[in-house]
């Protein structure tokens, strides 16, 4: 049996030590009900690993903090495993979760896109993105998902939260 490692987190209201890109230590206070992290914490700039079997615990447990994540703040498109102390390669968009993530195509136009992100407070940056893409995944009830096509806002949000599981944020781009 495979395990996964799960990226430490730290209980909500505790101040913890983040290890921060470059080695640095920070200590940071979480917010009640909104404990994502946020840059500079070394955690966002890591690959995330693939999920290997849809059925252990672990995946249950990201898949339940994702959907309580996203139902809890009204404006929220997506959100990425990482970005709550997970290093599996699972995300949620619009309330539909997707394991496993891979954008197969990138087709249409780039565009800029002005984004913002929850791991990146404060910061509104241009990112060129491409306007659909094809995607492969699988979904929360373990169907494999293949040939799904997004286009405009959907097609920019599904690229940001796939970069964030390869490690690069808006302000990296």
């Amino acid at each position: 049996m495979t395990t996964h490692r799960t990226l430490p987190f730290p209980e909500p209201l505790f101040i913890y030590t983040a290890l921060l890109r470059g080695g640095a230590k920070v200590k940071q206070k979480k917010e009640e009900g909104m404990d994502i992290i946020t840059h500079p914490d070394i955690r966002l700039g890591l690959k995330c690993k693939e999920v290997e079997d849809i059925n252990i615990p672990v995946v249950a447990e990201v898949i339940g903090e994702l959907q309580i994540k996203w139902a809890g703040h009204t404006t929220m498109a997506g959100l990425a495993a990482n970005q709550i102390g997970y290093d599996l390669r699972i995300i949620i968009l619009h309330g539909e979760i997707f394991v496993n993530p891979v954008i197969v195509k990138r087709q249409g136009e780039e565009k800029m896109s002005l984004e913002e992100c929850l791991s990146v407070p404060g910061r509104k940056e241009r990112v060129k993105r491409n306007n659909k893409i094809r995607i492969d995944a699988i979904s929360v009830e373990g169907r494999v998902i293949k040939k799904r096509y997004f286009k405009g806002l959907d097609a920019f949000c599904f690229q940001h939260e796939v970069d964030h599981l390869d490690g690069i944020l808006i302000i990296d781009k």
